[in-house]
Formats: structure tokens, sequence, C-alpha cells
């Protein structure tokens, strides 16, 4: 039996964290990015509050195959990524920054807490493809195209001796990690746009 903590979305976008900190090598540091003129930018939590436009798509609903217990991870966003549910293995994030309101859903014990947008940030950067096809070629990343859940998105390989990591994605949203060829993360339906309640708690859910 699966150990659940090892589903858990923080862990399950540990991969893609590991590789986006690599690439940002490439045009800057720190948690998360933000593209400008071309060049990827650090971002502080603050400031992520503060833009409306952390993804280059209004909205969308993506979901993804992961490699750990072959799960289903479904990402939900509207705004830009200011407003955004992130939901794989038993956890599920909530999260309205012009709202200011944030949450923390247990999928199995079917309960929620308050959490804080910052926490949510961490989250969401596991899906944001930070660095440009012209920063990653400069830092010695290899760019090739690959269509995936119907999107031509840009894939960066890097090699570091024997192993091969990339990461492809679509308008700043990633939907591809692999290592070695292997799939870790795969988008496997995109479409742009959001269900008018993916904000809402679900019914049953109680309190911490």
């Amino acid at each position: 039996m699966m150990n659940v903590n090892s589903i858990r979305i923080i862990r399950i976008g540990f991969f893609s964290a590991v590789f986006a900190t690599a690439m940002m090598g490439c045009g800057g540091s720190g948690g998360g990015s933000k593209q400008s003129g071309g060049a990827a930018q650090p971002v502080s939590s603050a400031a992520e509050v503060a833009s409306s436009n952390f993804f280059n798509v209004k909205q969308a609903t993506i979901v993804y195959r992961h490699v750990v217990g072959n799960q289903q991870i479904t990402v939900v966003f509207d705004d830009y990524g200011a407003k955004m549910r992130i939901e794989g293995g038993y956890a599920m994030y909530i999260f309205d920054e012009k709202a200011g309101t944030a949450f923390e859903c247990n999928v199995l014990s079917k309960t929620y807490k308050p959490t804080t947008i910052a926490a949510c940030h961490v989250e969401r950067r596991l899906f944001k493809m930070a660095v440009t096809d012209r920063d990653a070629e400069l830092g010695g990343l290899t760019v090739s195209k690959e269509t995936i859940a119907g999107k031509e998105c840009s894939v960066h390989t890097l090699a570091r001796g024997a192993t091969h990591t990339s990461t492809g994605g679509w308008n700043g949203i990633v939907f591809l990690t692999t290592m070695d060829g292997s799939d870790v993360m795969r988008a496997i339906s995109f479409s742009e746009t959001a269900a008018a309640d993916f904000l809402k708690i679900p019914e049953g859910y109680t309190k911490e």
C-alpha cells in the first residue's frame, strides 16, 4: 500500500521544483520567477500577490498524470493564476489572491483549514515554466518542441553527466517533466476554461 505522504502535492512536485531551481541559474535565483523582457527574474510572494499575470493565459484546467501511483493532479486557475485550485493525492489547495483567502484541504479526512497565500504560492510555482527558450539556450540547455495535450510545447533539457532532466511547457505553464526520458509528470488534458465553482470548498468538508 502506498504511503499517502508520498503523494502530497508538495512532494510530488519536488522534481519540478529542483529542476526549476537548476534552470533559474540561467536567468535568476530564488523562489519562483517572472519573465520580463525575455529574461527570467526572481519574484517574491508579495510581488506575486501584486501581479495578476503569473501565467500567460487567463484561465485553464489542466489534468496531469504523475509517476507516483500513476495518479492524477488537477490544476484550475483564473485571472492568470491569481485564483487557483490544485488537487493531487490527499492534498488540495484553494486560494484567491484578490480576496486574500487561502485554504488547505485534506481529501482523505474531508477537512480544511486556513493557510497562507505564500504557502499556496509554493505549490503554484511547481506549475510555472519559468525560463524562456532564449535563456535556456544561453544557459546550455537543449531546446526542442513536443506536442503535449494539444499544445506545441518548448522542452528544455539539462544534461548533467549521464542524467538528463527535462521540463516542457506552453505559455508559462509546465506541461511535462521527465528524467532520463521517462515521464515524471505529463499533462494529459488542457482547456482554457475554469469551472464557476472551482474556488468553493467541496461539500461535506468540515473545518479543522
